[in-house]
C-alpha cells in the first residue's frame, strides 16, 4: 500500500510532465506483463520461447524497459494471453481560488 500511496502523490506531482508519464506508463506495463507470467507460471524462457527471441532479451527488457514500441507491448501481451485496453482520459482540472467562486472574471 505504501508503493501505491507514493505512486499516487508522485503522479500528482508530476502529471504534467510527459516524460514521468511516459515512465509510469511503461513502468505498469512492466509489472502487469510480470504479473501474468507470474499468474500463469510463465518463465522468461517460456516467453522468449514464444516471442522467438532469446531469454536474455525478455530479461533485459523487464529489468529496464526504455521505451519500448507498441509493437513490442503487443506481442507480448498476445504471448500471455492478454488484451490491452488503453484508455486517455484529460487531467483533473486544478481548482485555484480565481476559478473558487459562482463565476469567472
Amino acid at each position: 500500500m505504501t508503493d501505491q500511496v507514493a505512486h499516487v502523490s508522485l503522479d500528482e506531482e508530476f502529471e504534467g510532465d510527459p516524460e514521468y508519464m511516459l515512465f509510469r506508463t511503461v513502468d505498469r506495463i512492466v509489472d502487469q506483463i510480470c504479473h501474468a507470467m507470474e499468474e500463469e507460471g510463465v518463465s522468461q524462457s517460456e516467453l522468449a520461447r514464444r516471442l522467438d527471441v532469446s531469454r536474455q532479451h525478455i530479461s533485459s527488457f523487464l529489468a529496464d524497459p526504455g521505451n519500448p514500441t507498441m509493437q513490442t507491448v503487443v506481442q507480448m501481451a498476445h504471448a500471455l494471453g492478454l488484451t490491452i485496453n488503453v484508455e486517455l482520459r484529460r487531467r483533473r482540472a486544478h481548482i485555484t481560488a480565481d476559478t473558487q467562486g459562482h463565476g469567472y472574471s
